[in-house]
């Protein structure tokens, strides 16, 4: 799971600051660094729920998919009949 950042942004009458930073003098690349898009319809890739979980960590122990899940308020999964270990294929429409 990425990390989430914080940016308060400031609007004035001429300018938008951005973690006390005029937003004109961010580069496309540091912009990028600090925001992110989240889209409303969740994509999952083949595999198990866990494994989408891990995905892009694979040293990832249960123990720290199962707090990811926690955290993204997924409990859900615990009841589910194969809980994380799920096949995602199963959940398409």
């Amino acid at each position: 799971m990425a990390r989430v950042r914080k940016c308060d942004l400031v609007y004035s009458s001429t300018f938008v600051h951005c973690v006390h930073v005029d937003i004109r003098n961010f580069t496309a690349t540091s912009w990028r660094r600090i925001i992110g898009v989240v889209p409303q319809d969740p994509v999952l890739f083949s595999g198990t729920i866990a494994e989408n979980i891990a995905f892009g960590n694979s040293d990832a122990t249960r123990e720290e998919i199962e707090e990811a899940a926690r955290e993204a308020n997924c409990e859900f999964i615990w009841g589910m009949p194969d809980g994380f270990d799920t096949l995602s294929k199963f959940l398409s429409s």
